[in-house]
């Protein structure tokens, strides 16, 4: 209920004076307990991580209220005992992000949040949506095309525009 309000960025924990239940759905008993208000900046997926920024195994979860259902959790997504959980946002909203210590682990750490909106891509080449590495959602059911005939087929002029930098 007094959680700290957060947006996208890296803020600090310390879960070592934490008390807690194991409420989450993840493996292990996680009952250390610290707590975050993260105000969503987009409509997209939020990512919290505390892949390499925590000395101790942890655990996360987000909870679309304070008390509310559980909707992402997860143990050791890095390569090493660290978290890292994605989940559909609405700009704006409120969700809960609870990072603990599995069986009990205590430290400090930081949490990184970041939510990236979808990229639909651009119908003009000369305004391309940039990207880099990952995945993205398109969507080309408004798109006009620009005439061009690919080298794989002459069926494909209906097209979205992305300037990939690798």
């Amino acid at each position: 209920a007094n959680a700290p309000v957060i947006g996208d960025g890296t803020f600090p924990f310390d879960n070592t004076l934490a008390t807690g239940t194991d409420i989450t759905t993840c493996a292990g008993t996680d009952n250390l307990d610290v707590w975050y208000e993260y105000v969503a900046t987009c409509t997209g997926t939020a990512t919290v991580s505390t892949c390499g920024n925590a000395a101790f195994d942890t655990g996360l979860s987000a909870w679309d209220a304070c008390g509310g259902t559980e909707i992402a959790c997860n143990d050791d997504a890095c390569a090493s005992v660290q978290s890292e959980i994605t989940f559909p946002c609405t700009s704006g909203t409120s969700y809960w992000i609870r990072i603990a210590g599995f069986n009990g682990a205590i430290g400090t750490g930081n949490i990184v949040v970041s939510c990236q909106a979808p990229i639909t891509g651009s119908d003009d080449c000369a305004s391309a949506d940039p990207i880099g590495n990952g995945t993205y959602v398109f969507d080309c059911t408004s798109a006009t095309g620009t005439g061009l005939v690919s080298s794989c087929s002459v069926n494909d002029v209906i097209d979205v525009w992305y300037d990939y930098t690798a």
